[in-house]
């Protein structure tokens, strides 16, 4: 799972601001100060938004805390704790009247004990942003909207969706480079403690290889995220029950995404195949075979010829100048069906899944080999750690409970059960 990306979450965490008033909201003491000159004025009053985070839909895995002060200012404060990694954010930002960001500051720890130290300013026309990986600067009168590099800048990536959803096309443009397009999908009622709220399923293309998916609340605060079962988040005082529900939908959307590439994409064969004239490598010996012939049955190397092969109705390719090797292999993948057609695409054509959510990957692999959407072979190892402070995904209490998920996992078609780092 990625720990740091330039598309604020795009496949790591569940981001969530509140839904109804006084969903996971509370008041503070006094009003806000002043609004200053140029600085857009949010609300009357400030407002602190709460938020747990859960590993597969029930395990707890940290907390958000987003303050408003009502004069643009938002801060942040982030603390999530998955497979033994910390991650700790702080994060103070500004918005101008337009919704853009004008400075911001994020510091913390990175999942794997790294620091953060990201800053953002915009300053007489000039924004200026660094990292401890990278710096720049432009010199503009309109100013994109800064997408920070740090994941979980919660209050940042929900004034980027918000400011988006006020375009004519959906669409803004974003430092340092790119744009982000957010669309509605569809509306969800949800029960909550303070009653049934409706939640909308918004994509955000342009972040990723294929669009990420938010939840908004009625007023477009960021309200529930959902990111392939593993790791979701939802207002305090939710029960993460809601995340199994969501996800689903999320799931069956993005489904609907992929299926449509694998139309455009891909091409059904049910008798053998020749490459022609093609340059061969042959992994064994090390070496290229020019100009041979080869016959592949049902995904299989049958001949390796360097004369013409007769095979009738087999579809011929001509290889003239490129070359051919057996499939690769991904032997650590945590997988997603948006992943399958990018490991197609890099000649991967079969996956060592070690771990993901069971009902995640019984899913995409049965779609995967019915073709219903773009992917590799899929052979799947079944995660188990042992209960604990850091217990990660599927956790057994004694030695019986992992024994019956042994059995579980076999029954299911696993070839492999991996023990995590409690064990």
């Amino acid at each position: 799972m990625s720990a740091s990306i330039r598309c604020g979450i795009a496949a790591l965490l569940a981001l969530t601001l509140g839904l109804a008033a006084g969903c996971g909201r509370k008041a503070p003491e006094a009003p806000a100060g002043e609004t200053e000159p140029g600085v857009a004025r949010e609300a009357q009053v400030g407002v602190t938004s709460e938020f747990e985070w859960y590993m597969q839909y029930e395990t707890p895995a940290g907390k958000t805390t987003i303050t408003r002060t009502g004069d643009g200012r938002i801060s942040n404060e982030s603390y999530v704790h998955w497979n033994n990694r910390r991650w700790t954010v702080d994060s103070e930002l500004q918005l101008d009247e337009s919704g853009r960001i004008i400075s911001q500051r994020i510091t913390g720890i990175s999942p794997f004990q790294a620091p953060i130290d990201e800053q953002f300013d915009y300053v007489d026309g000039v924004a200026t942003w660094a990292t401890p990986g990278e710096s720049g600067s432009l010199t503009t009168d309109e100013l994109p909207f800064y997408l920070p590099n740090e994941g979980i800048s919660i209050g940042a990536f929900g004034a980027m969706i918000r400011l988006a959803l006020e375009q004519i096309d959906n669409t803004i443009n974003l430092l340092p480079s790119g744009s982000a397009t957010v669309n509605k999908v569809l509306d969800l009622d949800v029960e909550t403690p303070e009653g049934t709220n409706t939640l909308s399923l918004h994509s955000i293309i342009g972040l990723g290889f294929a669009p990420g998916y938010v939840w908004l609340d009625k007023d477009n605060e960021i309200a529930v995220l959902d990111f392939g079962g593993y790791l979701g988040m939802v207002p305090e005082g939710w029960d993460p029950a809601v995340l199994k529900k969501i996800s689903a939908i999320q799931s069956e959307e993005s489904a609907r995404y992929i299926e449509a590439l694998a139309g455009d994409l891909a091409y059904k064969q049910d008798g053998p195949v020749v490459f022609e004239n093609v340059n061969v490598v042959d992994v064994v010996n090390g070496e290229i075979l020019e100009a041979r012939h080869v016959l592949t049955v049902d995904g299989r190397i049958e001949e390796i010829s360097e004369a013409a092969i007769d095979a009738d109705g087999a579809r011929r390719i001509d290889g003239t100048g490129r070359y051919l090797s057996p499939g690769l292999w991904d032997m650590h993948g945590h997988f997603g069906l948006s992943d399958g057609v990018m490991n197609i695409a890099g000649g991967i054509t079969n996956v060592r899944d070690v771990g993901s959510v069971h009902d995640k990957i019984m899913e995409l692999t049965a779609k995967h080999d019915s073709g219903q959407v773009i992917g590799p072979n899929t052979y799947r190892a079944g995660f188990m750690d042992k209960a604990g402070p850091f217990a990660s995904g599927w956790a057994a209490e004694t030695l019986e409970d992992a024994l019956d998920r042994v059995d579980f996992y076999a029954d299911n078609g696993y070839i492999q059960i991996k023990l995590y780092s409690s064990i």
